[in-house]
């Protein structure tokens, strides 16, 4: 027999009014303005899809069975709670590639289990920029060519401005 439990989802961080939902796998979805809502979900482990409003995003999701920012365990009538914070930027320049020369960074979160999702980012120009909430996040750096290398290739950032820079040079080596 198929058991379908009340999972309520309880947000923090948004500005009053601002529209916000919650997407489970099998078709449970609804949308609020308010600070809580409700779904019908069947026992099990379900993908998620949380939409915060525009200039938010999710900054961390807690609750029974350490759910994540993509997935949640349902075994009985549970309320998941969702931190939003405002989107910032997180960029990083580099110094030193000949144009064209492709490299990446992959970030990701240490705000711990049920924090935001890593993010990976790759260019053959002079920038990457990442949207991210509010906290501490670790990157690495690597470059397509065998001939650079940077000592900067890992490190860990905190985001608490609107904007933060991270500068990374290159050098042949």
């Amino acid at each position: 027999m198929l058991r379908i439990y009340v999972t309520t989802f309880a947000e923090t961080g948004l500005p009053a009014g601002a529209e916000w939902s919650v997407n489970v796998s099998g078709g449970a979805g609804a949308s609020s303005t308010g600070t809580s809502l409700s779904l019908g979900v069947p026992a099990g482990t379900h993908a998620v899809s949380v939409v915060a409003p525009a200039g938010y995003g999710l900054a961390k999701v807690a609750g029974p069975h350490h759910p994540t920012e993509t997935s949640v365990n349902v075994s009985r009538p549970s309320t998941f709670h969702l931190r939003f914070g405002p989107l910032e930027s997180l960029m990083f320049v580099e110094k030193g590639l000949p144009n064209g020369t492709f490299w990446n960074v992959d970030i990701t979160s240490t705000n711990g289990r049920g924090g935001p999702a890593a993010q990976s980012g790759q260019t053959g120009g002079s920038s990457i920029c990442f949207s991210v909430v509010k906290g501490n996040w670790v990157f690495k750096v690597a470059v397509s060519s065998d001939g650079f290398k940077t000592g900067s290739s890992h490190g860990s950032i905190v985001v608490r401005a609107p904007t933060v820079t991270k500068k990374i040079v290159f050098k042949v080596g």
